[in-house]
């Protein structure tokens, strides 16, 4: 009986989510500037860096995103932020993630403390013409929130950080490193359910194993 009340206990709020949020998976490279990457101990210009992205549609306008990963050394804890679609204003289509402090834990810095400030994600897509004219199947951002990897020109990642240079003096800068991104895939929806079911064999084995105990 508890196996079954847990596994509608997952089963339902997964399922109500599960055509509604995408994940997808971003890679690419740290390429500058040097001057911000130095004040961070664990990560360089060239490293590679990797997220995992969530995206849902919030509303007719703004979607709702959590990510994860690493840059270079350092892993960020998975944070939640908003983002917005931009089509139609004579400029190419893009995909523009907020940040939040609030969820980073902040690199080591190599002189002196650091505060993590705000984590973005920009995507842009293959239509630079501007035009809203443009068929909504071929959008980098469908109405329903899901992008579409294979409409994905171009992503950038940028990090905005608070180093304290001397804490004598209270001099401080505030700095930005940058990173080009080179792979974006969408991960198949087959591994969550994957890993939904490994979680619900694994509920099924300690179920098992203390009724088997309490025979004894």
């Amino acid at each position: 009986m508890r196996f079954i009340v847990a596994f509608l206990a997952l089963f339902v709020p997964i399922s109500a989510f599960a055509s509604t949020i995408w994940t997808y998976d971003l890679r690419g490279t740290v390429d500058g500037p040097d001057t911000a990457a130095n004040y961070l101990r664990d990560i360089s210009v060239g490293d590679d860096f990797r997220i995992s992205m969530n995206i849902w549609l919030l509303d007719s306008g703004s979607h709702g995103v959590s990510f994860f990963g690493n840059i270079g050394g350092w892993l960020f804890e998975e944070q939640d932020t908003s983002a917005f679609y931009y089509a139609g204003d004579n400029s190419r289509e893009r995909f523009l993630t907020g940040g939040s402090s609030s969820y980073l834990s902040p690199p080591i810095g190599s002189m002196g403390a650091i505060d993590a400030r705000d984590i973005y994600i920009q995507i842009f897509g293959s239509d630079l013409s501007g035009d809203e004219s443009f068929s909504e199947d071929d959008r980098l951002v469908k109405e329903n929130g899901w992008i579409n990897p294979g409409e994905v020109d171009s992503g950038r990642i940028s990090f905005n950080f608070w180093a304290m240079i001397n804490p004598e003096t209270g001099e401080s800068i505030e700095a930005d490193i940058s990173g080009s991104l080179h792979s974006f895939v969408e991960v198949p929806e087959s591994d969550a359910i994957a890993l939904f079911c490994l979680g619900l064999l694994g509920i099924f084995i300690i179920d098992y194993k203390k009724k088997k105990a309490s025979r004894f």
